[in-house]
């Protein structure tokens, strides 16, 4: 069955833009977050803390603990933003036969990118659009050239005019002589 998935592509690709803006904002406020935690510890005037336990931990031993999650975060932010990407590409080219590669290429690098990150959904809802995408390029590659709509012709190459056609006179007739009688034989 030859079906268009326009629709798909494009309800999927704004589910993408919708969680990618999500989790933007999220990792921003975790990454403000580690910054406030990081500088109430340095300043806390304290060298080193105690846990429940008995585990004994200084303040640099924090600060590089927060330093690697940040790393992270920043990490899960530049995966988000590929995403985001990814969806608006497949918002803006979703019915455009000559946009579905490149909508293929970046929703298979957000793909990826969704792995790494940890994003299931996006991970789930890219890969669904690249497989669709694939499958209209085909479709648009094995197609006919679309039909001229109603009422309407293809424009015809353009031709060198033709002098007209002059009528042509009939030559004259010649009379023609009667048949001689043929000879009766006798009997």
């Amino acid at each position: 069955m030859n079906t268009n998935h326009a629709k798909a592509i494009k309800g999927m690709s704004i589910a993408n833009i919708v969680l990618a803006a999500l989790g933007i904002f999220g990792m921003l406020i975790a990454w403000a977050g580690l910054g406030v935690g990081g500088a109430a510890i340095s300043g806390s005037g304290y060298d080193y803390f105690y846990t429940d336990d008995g585990l004994y931990f200084t303040t640099d031993d924090v600060s590089v603990l927060l330093g690697m999650l940040g790393f992270l975060v920043f990490l899960v932010i530049v995966c988000a933003v590929l995403i985001l990407i990814a969806g608006i590409l497949g918002v803006r080219g979703a019915a455009k036969p000559d946009k579905l590669r490149g909508i293929m290429i970046w929703n298979i690098v957000a793909a990826v990118v969704s792995l790494l990150s940890c994003c299931w959904v996006s991970l789930v809802l890219c890969i669904i659009v690249a497989v669709f995408a694939n499958k209209d390029r085909a479709l648009y590659a094995a197609a006919p050239a679309p039909a001229a709509p109603y009422g309407y012709a293809p424009a015809a190459a353009p031709v060198a005019p033709v002098a007209p056609q002059q009528p042509v006179q009939a030559a004259p007739v010649a009379p023609q002589q009667p048949a001689a009688p043929a000879p009766v034989a006798a009997a």
